[in-house]
Parts: structure tokens; sequence; C-alpha cells
């Protein structure tokens, strides 16, 4: 996090659980994606779970009231220095449009509420709050990005976003970064 001015304003790129904490998909998008901001000089709050905010943290394994505590007190310090909320989780978009009068960005990483149906088994109180969450934030949300037409159609289906709104960038891969030199090694493994 880059120290701010107090009159400033600034984006505040909201994430889930930082990428060292627990590694995966969204947090790896999320990661590079901030990364990208400071290559560009781009200055913004950075407030996720797992990552210190103004020498404060909480990790993914706390219970969900000291995590919902963190985000709301990290979010209510800099409410006044944000321009626009871009954020990669619905849950955290949710606390902290409480207390940030700011637009929000959305990336739609994937149904939250759906995915917590498949691994339950069954619908459920969870399944229904996960889900007005979700609608709410993408109902509130000036554009939301994502990945994939899936997606979008999902958007536009399960929770009846505007298709205007919807914005679709495919994820990519740094080619400098991740090669794949040992074709010939890895081809008779995967056969």
């Amino acid at each position: 996090m880059i120290p701010l001015s107090s009159s400033a304003k600034y984006p505040l790129l909201l994430g889930l659980d930082h990428f060292a904490s627990r590694p995966g998909g969204l947090g790896r998008a999320f990661d590079a994606i901030c990364k990208e901001f400071e290559a560009n000089g781009q200055k913004f709050n950075r407030l996720e779970i797992g990552l210190p905010f103004y020498s404060s943290n909480v990790n993914p394994e706390n219970s969900v009231f000291l995590r919902v505590n963190w985000l709301l007190r990290g979010a209510l310090k800099i409410r006044n220095q944000t321009n626009i909320v871009y954020s990669h989780f619905a849950f955290h978009a949710f606390i902290v449009s409480f207390v940030v009068n700011a637009p929000i960005v959305s990336f739609f990483h994937g149904p939250w509420a759906r995915e917590s149906l498949i691994s339950s088994g069954k619908r459920s109180m969870r399944f229904e709050l996960q889900k007005f969450v979700e609608k709410k934030v993408y109902d509130k949300s000036r554009l939301i990005h994502c990945a994939s037409e899936s997606f979008k159609n999902l958007l536009i289906t399960e929770y009846n976003i505007d298709r205007r709104k919807i914005l679709v960038i495919p994820l990519g891969v740094d080619l400098d970064r991740f090669q794949n030199n040992q074709k010939d090694f890895a081809r008779p493994t995967l056969k």
C-alpha cells in the first residue's frame, strides 16, 4: 500500500485473500492486476484478507465476524480517499459499500452462491444470503468484468444483469514468465 495524502482520491482494489496466504486463481489474477498498477505508477489502496492494512491484519482462518470487522475498519480509514472500488469478491464489496460511497467495478470470477450450493449439495440459508449479496453488488456495479462469454451469459441469465454493464476480457498468460521448455518431456507423461 502506498501512503496517500488525505485530500487525494484513489482506487480501492478489493481482493478476497492475499495470494501469499491462500494461493489460487482469483488471488493470482488480483495480485497481477495490483502489480500492474504499481508498475504503471498508479496510486491505490489494496484491501484483502491476509495483507496488512494500516498495521492491522486478519487471516482467512479467522471468523467471519473478525474479517468483516477488519474490512469495515479498513474501509472507514480510507472512505474519503476512494474514488472507485474495484472488487474481486462480492461479499467484500457488499461490506465495504456500507461505508465507502464510490462507484463499484466488479470482477466476476464465478458464481459464489452456486459453488457453495454444489459443495453442500442442498439449498440453505447460506446459499440464499450469498445469492442476495451477489445480486446486490452486481446490480450496484457500474461495470462487471468477466473472463469469458460463459460467465457473461451466467450474469445475464442467473443474475438478470444488463448485458451492457458486462465487459468480457479473457485472462492471459505472461509468456515471458511461463514457458514450457520441456514439451518432449511432458508429452509421454500426459498420454
